[in-house]
């Protein structure tokens, strides 16, 4: 399991997590609705929760990547890891963790996303992203004091 370190998701995922371990499958993502072009983002036939493809900061879709990545096992993650980095797959000189779900799905392995409501995932990539968040931890506490 890797995690972004910026991003926050709200609740218990082991609903979510048993539903990734039941299914076969090398790596899967959390997803959640947006349009913003600072995220990656899942492409899939929408028939099935089945990743074709992974775009980094290109909205194809409105399956945006929460910053939680599961794989099988992490000598499948460092495969490839490896296989991205020797290709020199970057974006502006950058190497991203979604490239490795699309050079598990290259060598025959199956990706697939699961898609969380928007309110549980929380992203602090700016100190207005905070500022927000703080805003609504206080409006949660003046609807858990009604």
């Amino acid at each position: 399991l890797i995690s972004n370190s910026d991003t926050l998701i709200h609740g218990n995922l082991s609903k979510e997590f048993k539903e990734l371990t039941n299914k076969s499958n090398t790596a899967s993502v959390f997803t959640f609705d947006s349009l913003h072009p600072r995220w990656s983002y899942v492409q899939s036939s929408k028939t099935n929760d089945l990743i074709d493809q992974v775009y980094e900061k290109e909205v194809v879709s409105t399956d945006a990547i929460a910053g939680l990545y599961y794989f099988e096992s992490g000598g499948r993650f460092v495969d490839a890891a490896r296989e991205v980095i020797l290709a020199g797959n970057t974006l502006n000189g950058d190497y991203y963790i979604s490239s490795t779900i699309n050079q598990i799905i290259l060598d025959g392995g199956a990706a697939r996303y699961i898609r969380l409501p928007e309110d549980r995932v929380h992203s602090f990539y700016s100190p207005k992203s905070i500022e927000l968040y703080v805003e609504y931890l206080q409006n949660l506490n003046e609807w858990a004091e009604i």
